[in-house]
Parts: structure tokens; sequence; C-alpha cells
């Protein structure tokens, strides 16, 4: 890799979050990593109306949902995994690199860069993107390379992110939770920034005050969402394949109810179907669902 561009002086271990990663793809090491070759168990799907009842799907209740998250973690995972397709050639090689320079005292950076925000309810925001290298989890349809290709210092963040003039910082990855980011998301409060951070939701991270929780639950490709997002979430959003992707999303028991986070559907790119799939579903709950289009890409901006 070469000499990184931000080299200060040896620091203090970035913590990972306590326990280490869930890869999701069969567990993990004591490193943090890939390991096995999947887990046992079935997806969340949601419950159907009545018939001519018009109201979509009904979300199972938050206590029913924790309590089976807690008493049994892995009925909220697939039987089986997808074949990863990611832009991320060896992510488990990318993330023990990510981890390695965190034991550095440095932050694992893939890449920073100005664009607008593409998806949810910030699309078409300007933002400054600081992608974090390293995910908890290998996603078959992951659209990103999270290798490292920066090792920086938080103030090397922080003035690169203030450069920029623009008041919004989205911490993106990979995963940025699995790491103990408080530090940045501090000084870049300081600074006078408002931060969104996009994330799977494993792990959740109250002492960052965040602005703007973009949470996108991977159950399908190993992931557990943590409890703590159906509160403090701004908006779930669901990468939908199929008819079960929906019944997935339909179950979360806050997302898109009054009060409630909102709750996105977003086809998958790879699915030519998947448009369809998302629109029939907004239209048979309009008053739940809302549609997410990965706007960066048809207007070709990273």
């Amino acid at each position: 890799m070469g000499v990184p561009e931000h080299r200060a002086q040896q620091a203090a271990p970035l913590p990972l979050s306590p326990p280490l990663p869930n890869f999701g793809r069969g567990g993990t090491d004591t490193k943090g990593v890939h390991g096995g070759e999947g887990q046992s168990g079935s997806p969340i799907i949601g419950r159907a109306s009545p018939a001519g009842g018009g109201g979509g799907f009904f979300p199972r209740s938050k206590s029913e949902w924790y309590n089976k998250s807690v008493s049994n973690p892995s009925s909220l995972l697939p039987p089986s995994l997808p074949v990863y397709r990611g832009a991320t050639p060896d992510p488990k090689a990318a993330t023990r690199e990510a981890v390695a320079v965190t034991r550095r005292g440095l932050l694992p950076i893939a890449e920073i860069f100005y664009s607008l925000q593409g998806e949810g309810a910030r699309a078409g925001q300007a933002t400054v993107f600081v992608r974090v290298a390293g995910c908890t989890l290998a996603c078959s349809f992951c659209d990103t390379d999270f290798r490292v290709r920066r090792e920086m210092t938080v103030e090397a963040v922080v003035d690169e992110a203030r450069g920029y003039n623009c008041p919004w910082v989205c911490l993106t990855g990979g995963e940025p939770t699995m790491y103990d980011l408080q530090p940045l998301c501090d000084r870049l409060h300081k600074a006078g920034l408002r931060i969104q951070v996009e994330t799977n939701g494993q792990h959740p991270r109250p002492d960052w005050r965040l602005d703007h929780i973009t949470v996108s639950p991977k159950e399908t490709e190993g992931g557990r969402l943590h409890p703590w997002y159906l509160e403090h979430a701004t908006e779930f959003k669901y990468v939908i394949d199929s008819d079960e992707d929906v019944a997935r999303a339909a179950a979360n028991p806050a997302a898109g109810l009054p009060n409630g986070p909102l709750l996105y559907l977003q086809p998958n790119a790879l699915n030519p179907d998947a448009p369809r799939i998302c629109v029939e579903a907004i239209k048979a709950s309009p008053s739940r669902f809302r549609l997410s289009l990965q706007t960066h890409k048809y207007l070709q901006i990273p």
C-alpha cells in the first residue's frame, strides 16, 4: 500500500465495538473476521393483512421482535447466505487490514469525497462522505469497495471534511459503527458539522450524538439488527429483491408507523424486477412505505 498519507506519531489503538464485529457469514474468530460457511435459522417475515383489509402488512410488536432477537438470535438469520458478488475482492482481508490500522491508533479510510446524498430522506443534499474501511458483513449485492486506501488521524479527517464548506458529513462504509468513532464525531460537531451515519444496525452508538441515522438491516446477509435502532433511527432502508424482502421490511415493528422512523424500500440494482416489486408494495401500503432510489447512479456522480 505504500506510506500512508497521514501517519502521525503512534497513538493508542482505536477501540472496536465490544464484542468484536459479527461478520454474519458463520460467526467470527478472535480477530473479528469471517469464519464458517453460513448460519441456521429463518428470516423475519411479516404477516400479510386479511383479504380485503387494504393494510399491506402488520408488523410484530416491539416486545415480540426484541424477545425473539435476544432469546434466539439465529432465528433472525436466513438458512443460507447468497453467493458473494460484492465490489470488495476479498472482504475478509480488507477488514483484517482495517482492524490492524485501528490498532495503530489511526482511522482506516477507504475514501473521502464531496457529492450529493443519493438515497433516503436526505437525497439531493450536498454531503461530504467519509467512507470507513472494513465491514461486519460481506453482502452479496454490495456495490462498495471498502478496502483501506488511507490511514488518517481524527484531526486530518476533520480538516479535510471542513475544507468543502458543507454542513453535512456522512459516515458510511463498509460499516462505520464497528469502530468507536466518538472522538471523530465530537470533533466534527465541534467544527459545526452535522453527522449522518449509514449502518447495518448491528452496533448501537448513543454517545455519537448523531443528527441523522440511516439503518439498512441485512438479515438475509447474516446481519442482526440491534433493538436500540428501533427507537433512535431516522429512517430504515431495506434493499428489495423479492416479496420476501418486502415482508421483512413490513415486519419492522417501528418503521413507517406513527412517530416511528421512515421506512424506505430500495430496489436492488442487480435485479431488474426489483423496481416493480417496490412500486407494487408501496401502492399496496401507501401510508407505510416510501421509495428510495440510488439517484447518484442515475446522475452518474460519486
